[in-house]
């Protein structure tokens, strides 16, 4: 296999944000790409903010963050994050599974921070796999979802999907 390293273009990744988003998980995730990128002294990694619409997204914080694409766009990705918070599915509606789903069906790594594991599991995307969310999430995901193994743990890796607990997670 290839090294990182060696590989000309920078892995695309599209970073799905929802309304009242987690800034502290979006952060945890994100940073460690960016190092990547400074270290190497060049782009390993491009990332790209996608929302429901594009414009301006509010994090939980009410720092805005502007999303220059919706779901709508044309994006390819080798690699999605999902970050919500709170209320992960309020602003999952259908534009939102079916965009995961087709990113899902051309074979992109699904990555899911904090309580993002609701909209792959919503998207129907979880079947067989191992997840872990944010630890107040993880009864009422069992209850809803009861076919997707949960654990309570920092982070979980099951073939394309990967999810991690929120927070400061990501980091690891």
């Amino acid at each position: 296999a290839a090294n990182l390293t060696d590989r000309a273009m920078p892995l695309e990744i599209a970073v799905l944000l929802l309304p009242r988003f987690s800034l502290m998980a979006l952060s945890a995730v994100l940073e460690p790409f960016r190092i990547a990128n400074r270290l190497a002294g060049r782009d390993l990694y491009h990332w790209r903010f996608v929302s429901p619409k594009a414009g301006t997204v509010l994090a939980s914080s009410g720092l805005p963050i502007t999303a220059e694409l919706s779901v709508h766009d044309p994006i390819t990705a080798q690699r999605v994050i999902v970050c919500t918070s709170f209320e992960p599915m309020a602003a999952a509606g259908r534009d939102v599974l079916c965009w995961l789903r087709r990113l899902d069906s051309k074979g992109a790594e699904l990555w899911a921070v904090d309580t993002g594991a609701f909209l792959l599991a919503e998207a129907g995307l979880l079947a067989g796999r191992t997840v872990t969310l944010h630890w107040e999430s993880i009864a009422a995901f069992a209850e809803l979802y009861g076919k997707v193994e949960t654990r309570r743990s920092l982070f979980e890796r099951s073939g394309r999907v990967a999810t991690c607990a929120g927070g400061t997670a990501g980091i690891d």
